[in-house]
């Protein structure tokens, strides 16, 4: 089912209307037969009509839909209609109710065309603002030309710590670790993995204290970080940068 295209600027019209109660008076007299009301507040509108919210004698907050009158064509298409049919309606019915007209001067409606000004221009305001949050909530993976030598080395020097016997498995494997020695390789493999480790924590303080990242990113980060270490921090510090730059 295709959406209102008339609801999305109920809030700044019916802001802009709801202090005109002279129209709206009339429009809830003449057009919403209610000849008992003694107050009424323009509520809402959408495509078929709009709705006025009115008070009697007897009651308060009392409601009424008032369609568009046939001559426009309902259901509108584009808020452009909305200012000529709000101005000809009240003209008809504050002269069928002998009420002073409110249109009197320079239509008190075109104000509406203001408000719908300021509404786009906070409509526009908050696409920036979701644009610029997206250009924060970013993930980039480490060089390729990091990646591939990082996780070849963390792979071998974890595979050579992981071997308690230099007798078996490849002959390369057993002459480095007589070369190095055992100790030497695993004391390397211990620091190099508490680094990635460390870093990785670093890389997710950094992440929640920025505040930019969704938690699939954060996540992102953080698992980059533990496996490419300090490649991937430099593209997590180089994001603040670039961020820094933006603001």
């Amino acid at each position: 089912m295709p959406s209102d295209p008339i609801v999305e600027h109920s809030i700044s019209i019916s802001a802009y209307m709801s202090g005109h109660e002279g129209a709206n008076l009339a429009y809830v007299r003449h057009f919403g037969k209610k000849s008992d009301a003694v107050r009424a507040t323009f509520k809402s509108l959408n495509a078929d009509g709009f709705t006025i919210q009115y008070d009697t004698a007897q009651e308060k907050d009392l409601e009424t839909v008032i369609p568009w009158p046939a001559t426009a064509s309902p259901p509108l298409t584009k808020r452009e209609q909305v200012r000529p049919i709000l101005e000809e309606m009240a003209k008809e019915a504050e002269e069928a109710l002998g009420m002073p007209s409110s249109l009197q001067g320079p239509p008190p409606i075109q104000a509406m065309m203001k408000v719908q000004a300021m509404e786009e221009e906070a409509q526009a305001r908050r696409q920036k603002e979701l644009e610029r949050q997206e250009a924060k909530d970013k993930f980039y993976h480490a060089s390729v030309f990091w990646q591939v030598p990082i996780i070849l080395g963390m792979w071998n020097v974890g595979y050579l710590a992981a071997r308690s016997r230099v007798e078996t498995g490849p002959w390369w494997a057993a002459q480095l670790q007589q070369t190095i020695g055992l100790g030497v390789i695993q004391w390397v493999w211990r620091i190099s993995l508490g680094l990635h480790i460390g870093e990785a924590f670093i890389a997710c303080g950094i992440c929640l204290n920025r505040g930019w990242y969704s938690a699939g990113n954060t996540a992102r980060w953080t698992i980059s970080t533990l496996l490419f270490g300090f490649a991937s921090m430099k593209e997590l510090l180089k994001h603040g940068k670039q961020v820094e730059k933006m603001d």
